[in-house]
């Protein structure tokens, strides 16, 4: 298997960016500004339809949510964020069982859940930092002299390590 080279990270890390926050803005517009009936019937599924905030359902509540989780993707893909959101859309995907639908509707959205996971692993490893001290940073992206990614480019005079973003874009993405 090859190396992912610099240029395929960053698309790579685009394309898992912007697939998470559409999956996040088209669930929550349909929570928020539809009040979809099948949303509710799934918080129903769990006693909870009649959650209501000033005036607000639980459905325009998540959905909003969902909104602002879907441009924080996009300002600031950060990796405790993206867990979150992985494991959020894990918890409410499964929904659809506890309203009564088959396994199979959990499994139909794994890309809403798994949007997230993968982007949040493209950025441990091209951040190289999420590692224990000593350990070899298998799956790091690295330059040709092994250095990780941000290291090698900056030694190389690609870019310095002041232009690394932290979230998988390296000089001036």
């Amino acid at each position: 298997m090859r190396a992912l080279t610099v240029d395929s990270a960053r698309a790579l890390h685009r394309i898992l960016r912007v697939t998470t926050c559409l999956l996040l803005l088209g669930h929550g517009a349909l929570g928020a500004l539809n009040n979809k009936p099948a949303l509710t019937a799934q918080y129903a599924s769990i006693e909870l339809q009649h959650i209501t905030v000033g005036g607000l359902t639980l459905t325009r509540m998540v959905g909003g949510v969902e909104l602002v989780l879907a441009v924080a993707v996009l300002v600031a893909p950060l990796l405790s964020l993206l867990l979150g959101i992985g494991i959020w859309k894990m918890a409410t995907e499964a929904l659809f069982m506890t309203a009564g639908t088959l396994p199979f509707e959990w499994i139909e959205r794994a890309g809403s859940y798994m949007a997230p996971v993968a982007l949040s692993y493209l950025v441990v490893t091209n951040n190289g930092r999420h590692h224990l001290p000593g350990q070899h940073q298998r799956g790091s992206l690295q330059g040709s002299d092994g250095l990780p990614l941000v290291r090698h480019a900056a030694a190389v005079g690609e870019c310095s390590p002041a232009h690394f973003d932290g979230f998988g874009a390296v000089c001036g993405d």
